[in-house]
């Protein structure tokens, strides 16, 4: 293990080794690619901070002679031991969130490995002495979730009214509540995404990574209403529809980006919050969390609300998509249920 000491992050990352070290271009390359995908919703920044990440964790977890792939990284990867070590010795050197961004670096690249046969399993974070925490897992209350209901489905408000939705903007908030979608899924969701009728109907979704996973959210009969009502509203105010266009779009039939939806939920937020001091005994005042935090936070709800109602962790990691189960643990454990259960009898949040 490298034992040089350098305490300064900005000083450390200076002397960070490069990717073409590890001597694996081609799939270095394949991992960069699926970084700066559209589908993982990353900006460049994100991009360029899992490179670091990567770079940092070979800087720490191997010497300066054996930092290839094959001498260095492999070895330490498939060692319970050796991995708990360096995680012990990344916190002690790095704030507890670059940490968190490192090892996440690490297992993204380490699903490219074992897709090529390069390694046999992504690695699970062993126990260190001290833990590190996933990025804090804010979510909304069940009152201050029907706040924001009510706020998405106001399309009279002054803020933000032209590009406003009643029956559009309650579904998204909905979909994303339930369903725990990334919003970056939300955003490239097409019409093909859905399938099925009826308590079959299943939502397709494609993931970080181009990995897709099948919600049943025909198990949902509230669920499947609300978005069987969008799409007829869709269809009366847009127009006819192909298995190309977006789920969710614009007034004129052009897609949703990721920041038109942001700065849907900003509107949401503020109306919501301007509801509460005109009449804090109904409304809740909604939190306003950081950056993407507003929309993530939609999915830690979905998250806790499967949880409480006790669906099995290994259940929510599929229904949220993570690739490992111990990103989902964040969400406490559960007992129970099927799959299919993990959305079935889903309390739509009310609003009225």
């Amino acid at each position: 293990m490298a034992t040089q000491d350098v305490s300064a992050f900005g000083a450390l990352d200076l002397t960070l080794p490069t990717l073409a070290e590890l001597e694996a271009d081609s799939l270095v390359d394949q991992w960069c690619g699926q970084l700066a995908s559209p589908s993982t919703g990353f900006s460049p920044a994100t991009v360029e901070a899992y490179q670091a990440g990567l770079r940092r964790f070979v800087f720490v977890a191997t010497e300066p002679d054996q930092r290839s792939l094959a001498d260095g990284l492999l070895p330490v990867l498939g060692n319970n031991a050796t991995l708990r070590l360096v995680v012990d010795e990344l916190l002690d050197r790095y704030a507890d969130r670059t940490v968190s961004v490192t090892l996440s670096a690490v297992s993204s690249f380490a699903e490219i490995l074992v897709e090529n046969n390069v390694l046999t399993a992504v690695p699970g974070w062993p126990k260190s002495r001290r833990s590190a925490p996933d990025p804090d897992p804010s979510h909304y209350e069940p009152d201050e979730v029907a706040a924001l209901m009510a706020a998405a489905s106001d399309d009279q408000h002054k803020k933000a009214r032209r590009v406003r939705d009643p029956v559009r903007d309650p579904t998204i908030l909905q979909v994303l509540l339930t369903l725990g979608l990334r919003a970056s899924e939300l955003v490239n969701a097409e019409v093909s995404w859905l399938r099925g009728e009826g308590e079959d109907t299943i939502l397709r979704v494609i993931g970080k990574g181009s990995k897709a996973r099948v919600l049943p959210i025909g198990a949902s009969t509230d669920l499947l209403n609300v978005v069987v009502a969008w799409l007829a509203h869709r269809r009366s105010v847009v127009g006819p529809t192909t298995g190309e266009s977006p789920l969710f779009c614009r007034r004129d039939g052009s897609p949703l980006t990721y920041d038109g939806l942001l700065y849907l939920f900003n509107a949401w937020l503020a109306i919501a919050n301007d509801r509460h001091q005109e009449d804090p005994s109904r409304w809740a005042a909604v939190p306003v969390f950081k950056g993407q935090a507003k929309l993530h936070a939609c999915r830690h709800t979905a998250a806790f609300d499967m949880v409480r109602r006790g669906v099995p962790l290994n259940l929510v990691q599929g229904v949220l998509g993570h690739s490992n189960v111990a990103t989902t643990s964040l969400y406490v454990k559960a007992k129970g249920l099927e799959l299919r259960d993990a959305l079935s009898d889903v309390a739509v949040p009310k609003w009225r």
